[in-house]
Order: structure tokens, then C-alpha cells, then sequence
């Protein structure tokens, strides 16, 4: 949208990242800017006709995501799950963010397991306190997965 452009354009500190469902407006560097930035985006929103129907906004960590109403994380988990590749596996979605919590729940209604990273309201059944707990979580998974001969060439 050129009202984030435009934000970004008269503050340095700003990140637009254009995505091709949408778009997110980073203001982790400029925390003040938050405010300024969903209001901003709603503001546009609310003045082109019928742009509520088939957008959202989304408030993230730091960040005004806009996005397709019809494109989420539980759609792209979906469409992998009816691959071939997928089938009979167990799926598992680690999430931090609102955004996340439609894959979370796709993953969990296929018999899979939603992990929320951090604080925050969620859906998932479980939670790991930070990044690091998920990168311990993974290799103890990955050990316990792998045959012994495979885990050795890659020790």
C-alpha cells in the first residue's frame, strides 16, 4: 500500500517488507512509530471500498502486518498436507505470533502438534519459553529420530 510507503519514506527506522499475500510494517527499530503505523494502515483500509471484506490488519511483535483474508499459514499448511510427501506424517507448527495461530490449528486438527513459542495467548498445546528452547527441542528430536549410522555423519 502507498500509505506504508510513504511512512517509510519520512522514517528511516521504519521496514516495509512486501510480501505476495500482503505486506508488514516493522517497527521494532522505531517501537514510538507503532501507533503511527496501525493507524496508518487502518486508516487506508477504511477508506477504499470493500477493502475490509478482503484484507486484514494484524498486530504482530513490532510489527502491522496486512494481509489477504484468504491467504493464512493454516491455508499454506493445508495445501502441504494434501501432498503426497506429506501423507501419513505428523505435522508440527512452531509459532510466536498471532498470524501463526491459523497454522497452529490446522496442524492440531490433522493430528499433529502446535508448539507457541513464548508468551501469549494461543491455541497450541504446547509452549516453549524462547528460540533457544526450540533449536534444544529440534536437536534432541532429530537425535531421536535418526539412525544411529546417519547421526554419526552428520556428528
Amino acid at each position: 500500500m502507498a500509505c506504508a510507503a510513504r511512512l517509510v519514506a519520512q522514517h528511516a527506522r521504519l521496514l516495509l517488507e512486501c510480501k505476495p499475500g500482503g505486506l508488514a510494517l516493522h517497527f521494532r527499530a522505531a517501537p514510538e512509530l507503532g501507533t503511527v503505523c496501525r493507524l496508518a494502515l487502518a486508516s487506508a483500509l477504511a477508506s477504499e471500498s470493500g477493502a475490509l471484506a478482503r484484507w486484514e490488519l494484524l498486530d504482530g511483535h513490532s510489527v502491522c502486518e496486512l494481509k489477504q483474508r484468504v491467504v493464512s499459514k493454516g491455508t499454506a499448511v493445508q495445501a502441504f498436507l494434501a501432498e503426497p510427501t506429506f501423507a501419513q506424517r505428523v505435522p508440527v507448527f512452531v509459532g510466536d505470533d498471532l498470524s501463526d495461530e491459523d497454522g497452529i490449528r490446522v496442524v492440531q486438527d490433522a493430528g499433529g502438534f502446535g508448539i507457541r513459542v513464548g508468551p501469549g495467548a494461543t491455541q497450541a498445546h504446547y509452549r516453549l519459553p524462547d528460540v533457544d528452547a526450540v533449536a534444544r527441542w529440534l536437536r534432541v528430536a532429530v537425535r531421536s529420530a535418526m539412525p544411529a549410522d546417519e547421526l554419526r555423519r552428520h556428528a
